[in-house]
């Protein structure tokens, strides 16, 4: 379900905003930038986004960004892998390093979810009940 009022339901200086990225990018914007200007409160970088991935950690920036990118692989948000795979290069330096540290990851947790996997004989792969 597609929500019509992204399309014209921002004020007039976000509606500005939005015409000078497509100007700017020759792309349109994606809806989850549009959401975020829509609701910033529901959906976007509040507080506790910006604890998470900026505040004080033992994990550096590229590491939080990849992580991001891989949880928004497994829900397959694909403008979400691309802004925290873009971020993660950006910080490391090196934008091949994200995408195979992803393919790698994916890798190891598909290879662990394979049926008739010797390496884990007998361990109940069961889905937690909530």
């Amino acid at each position: 379900m597609r929500l019509e009022i992204l399309d014209r339901g921002h004020r007039l200086g976000t509606k500005a905003l939005l015409a000078l990225i497509r100007l700017v990018s020759r792309q349109p914007v994606v809806d989850a930038v549009k959401l975020a200007f829509y609701r910033p409160d529901f959906y976007g970088g509040g507080d506790l986004s910006h604890e998470a991935m900026r505040g004080p950690s033992a994990w550096s920036i590229g590491d939080r960004e990849l992580m991001a990118a891989f949880v928004s692989k497994v829900n397959e948000s694909q403008f979400c892998i691309a802004a925290h795979s873009a971020t993660s290069g950006l910080w490391y330096g090196d934008h091949e390093k994200v995408v195979a540290t992803l393919a790698e990851v994916e890798n190891r947790a598909d290879r662990r979810a394979a049926p008739g996997d010797a390496s884990h004989a007998g361990q109940a792969h069961a889905r937690p009940q909530y």
